[in-house]
């Protein structure tokens, strides 16, 4: 395609998008009005992802710029403009922020990224509409159910409105010039001192110590500069705060997998056809046989 060309194609998708933003400050899509416009933009040969992420973010909760309705006092106090916020638990080049930052950038769509220091904090301001989204780690192939993310999803009243599978690759990382026998701790988040039991305990000359996330805890080590100190954590957050890499792959099962929901105030909708998962919460009485 020419240049030219190229132009009035990217001319074509803005006005498109345009006339849809039009639309949506007025609410969500219905089913079938999301069918029209992906329709259109397959027609038209416009973007259906931008399409489609245009359409998510007005459902999950997201403001239009001019837009207040059924908007939080957080979403309406936001700059017009300014991308939704995207909540996960730790800091930059934690696994949480790696699942966010992979999900959002497969949709298109434009978001802050936004670390907090727990569960409970990311998930009340998606409630409270501070967030559009938080990425919430709900289970893991060795450590099993984290059953405070469980507890939160029953107690907050938000809707799953997506899934991302995280691969854990798990690295035991130092400051330089710190060895095996010089460690003395190990710190990391409780979920990465579970799935990684039976290699601290080949190490009995090291105390496990739990810290708020895997990359909190890289963080932590580099800034105390202590060789008897190292974190469990990605060999992406050890470049990142400069440690080195004692030894690769140290969870107890080496396909590591941490499968994680995208949740939003408000349930996505989905146009009929479009093959949907479905999750339950059930409770019983506590006593003997309820079960």
């Amino acid at each position: 395609m020419t240049d030219d060309g190229n132009q009035k194609r990217a001319e074509l998708d803005a006005g498109v998008l345009r006339a849809l933003e039009a639309r949506l400050k007025y609410g969500p899509p219905s089913a079938d009005e999301r069918a029209r416009a992906r329709g259109l933009a397959e027609h038209l040969g416009v973007d259906v992802g931008a399409v489609d992420a245009l359409m998510d973010a007005v459902a999950a909760g997201a403001s239009i710029p001019g837009s207040t309705d059924g908007l939080g006092e957080s979403d309406r106090a936001t700059e017009p403009g300014a991308p939704p916020v995207v909540a996960y638990q730790g800091i930059e080049a934690s696994y949480s922020h790696a699942a966010a930052t992979r999900h959002f950038a497969r949709l298109g769509l434009r978001a802050e990224l936004r670390g907090y220091p727990s569960f409970r904090d990311m998930l009340e301001d998606v409630r409270d509409g501070a967030a559009a989204w938080a990425v919430l780690p709900l289970e893991n192939t060795t450590a099993g159910s984290i059953h405070e993310a469980y507890d939160l999803l029953a107690s907050m009243g938000l809707s799953i409105v997506g899934e991302e599978v995280q691969r854990v690759d798990h690295c035991l990382v130092a400051s330089p010039g710190a060895t095996l026998e010089s460690l003395r701790s190990v710190w990391s988040h409780p979920q990465a001192l579970a799935q990684c039991r039976d290699f601290l305990a080949a190490l009995p000359h090291v105390e496990p110590r739990a810290y708020a996330d895997t990359a909190g805890s890289v963080r932590k080590v580099h800034d105390d500069g202590d060789a008897t100190q190292a974190a469990l954590g990605s060999e992406t957050a050890a470049d990142r705060y400069g440690l080195t890499v004692l030894r690769r792959n140290v969870a107890d099962q080496p396909d590591n997998f941490t499968r994680m929901l995208v949740v939003a105030r408000v349930a996505a909708p989905v146009a009929p056809g479009v093959a949907t998962k479905t999750s339950l919460l059930l409770a019983t009485r506590h006593e003997q046989g309820a079960l």
